[in-house]
Order: structure tokens, then sequence, then C-alpha cells
């Protein structure tokens, strides 16, 4: 891949022009040090959305039946509309892979209540 012989951003600046929307996405790959060596931190952030899910069923489904659907799907929208916002203004991979998985497990408690309620 080009970008692996890439180890500084200001090597990437002489080269490229990064004008546009689809450059700015390589220069989030390099700033956050996503290529090479480090690749394996996106399946990481992939891995952590599915753990939140499965973490999620569990928890929403039992608290669903205690404390009623109507509830758990309001507070689970709700956290996903603010883990949506603050992950969309992460700063690190770290901060992005935790708020993944908060996503994750809210989205569960979305998807739960909704495919139950239709029934």
């Amino acid at each position: 891949m080009l970008l692996c012989f890439y180890d500084d951003m200001s090597k990437w600046d002489e080269d490229f022009d990064i004008g546009n929307g689809a450059d700015a996405v390589l220069v989030h790959l390099l700033q956050w040090s996503l290529v090479c060596n480090s690749s394996w931190k996106v399946h990481i952030a992939k891995f952590s959305l599915l753990v939140g899910l499965i973490f999620g069923y569990l928890v929403s489904g039992c608290l669903a039946d205690w404390v009623g659907r109507q509830l758990v799907l309001v507070v689970s929208v709700l956290f996903v509309l603010v883990f949506g916002l603050t992950l969309a203004l992460s700063v690190n991979v770290t901060m992005f892979i935790t708020l993944r998985f908060f996503e994750g497990f809210s989205l569960a408690g979305v998807f739960l209540s909704l495919y139950v309620a239709r029934e």
C-alpha cells in the first residue's frame, strides 16, 4: 500500500494535495496511524461494536422485561444520539473504540425494543 511508505504527515503534505473530502479521510488514517503496522486498530473498532451489541442485547432484554419496552426504547434512542455525536467528534482511536462499544450497546436496546414491539 502506498501509505505504508509515509511515516509522518510532513512528507504526506509535500507529495499530495489534501484539499478535498476524500483526502481528509486519508489524513485521519495517517493522523491516528491506522495504516501498516497499526491497521489492526480498525478491526478492533469494528469488533467493539459487535461486542457492544451482544452485551446490549443481554442487558436491554432483561431491563425491558423489568421496566417496560417503551422506556428502554426512549432511553436507548437518547443514548444512541449522545454516543453517535460524541463518536463523530472523537479525538483518538481509544476514545473511538470505547464510544463504538457504547453505541453498539445502545443500538441493541433500540433493535430489540422495536423488534418485539412490531410483533
